[in-house]
């Protein structure tokens, strides 16, 4: 072909990004079927609960996408629920690879399926040209218990994250919000510019949002200790700030993208946003 151009790297490279979106198009996804619970202690508020989970699980963003993973844990923290999955079934890991296998399992757990949903995905091959949705509900005629054996609780230090750059800002974003990297930026650059809040006027509540930098500002640092003291107790507090260090390249002349004021908390906010 002409007008393209080559070279000891490029040429290389090309071949691998060829290869590879090759080895993508002949990719054929499996049917497989995960088994999920929602589960409550609270028996007396079990049916009201099951009506909030269902509407719950039919909100959609403006992608047309469900909640996402996060606001899952969030939703089911506030109603005191959890989330278990079946991962042995019969002495055997469970494994399961259609849909009738599936419906066999779920039944015999006490859960009756009410419907079964097909219709073909344009986008979809193999397995994934069909879109199934169960409609399902529980049976409590079934008579079916579900008892907790054990309870093991142990104990974990994490480090706190680093402070966000554009990169960890995009990421955390997207994994909590499904946000794309633009609208994420858009955002931002909202939040830089400034909000009006009222009775104060147009205040910017974040720091410069293209930044690979992950220092953070003597005054900055003071201010979020002292507010962790305050509204968390000395314990949330510990002894020395933790300092990150940022890449070798990196900017110096930005800090990390931080609240400008810690104080105005999203409560405080949430009329202005």
């Amino acid at each position: 072909a002409t007008g393209l151009s080559a070279g000891r790297v490029q040429t290389v490279a090309v071949r691998l990004i060829v290869e590879r979106e090759r080895g993508i198009e002949a990719f054929t996804p499996e049917e497989f079927w995960k088994v999920a619970a929602i589960f409550t202690p609270d028996m007396a508020t079990a049916e009201s609960l099951e009506a909030r989970w269902r509407q719950f699980q039919a909100t959609v963003d403006e992608k047309d996408q469900g909640p996402s993973q996060a606001k899952v844990f969030e939703f089911l923290a506030g109603i005191g629920a959890i989330r278990a999955e079946l991962t042995r079934w019969k002495g055997k890991r469970f494994s399961c690879g259609d849909v009738a296998a599936a419906r066999e399992v779920v039944e015999a757990l006490g859960v009756k399926v009410e419907s079964v949903d097909r219709r073909e995905d344009p986008a979809g091959k193999g397995p994934a040209a069909e879109l199934v949705t169960v409609a399902a509900g529980v049976d409590r005629s079934a008579g079916v218990e579900f008892k907790v054996e054990s309870v093991k609780v142990r104990s974990a230090r994490t480090r706190p994250p680093a402070p966000f750059t554009t990169a960890l800002m995009q990421q955390a974003a997207s994994v909590r919000l499904r946000f794309s990297a633009s609208r994420t930026m858009r955002i931002a650059q909202q939040l830089y510019e400034g909000v009006e809040i009222p009775g104060t006027g147009s205040v910017g509540l974040i720091t410069y949002m293209r930044t690979d930098s992950l220092n953070l500002s003597a005054q900055a640092v003071a201010q979020a200790r002292e507010f962790v003291a305050g509204r968390f107790g000395e314990k949330y507090l510990p002894e020395k700030p933790n300092v990150y260090r940022s890449a070798r390249r990196a900017q110096a002349a930005h800090e990390a993208i931080r609240p400008t004021d810690v104080t105005l908390t999203p409560e405080s906010l949430a009329g202005a946003l």
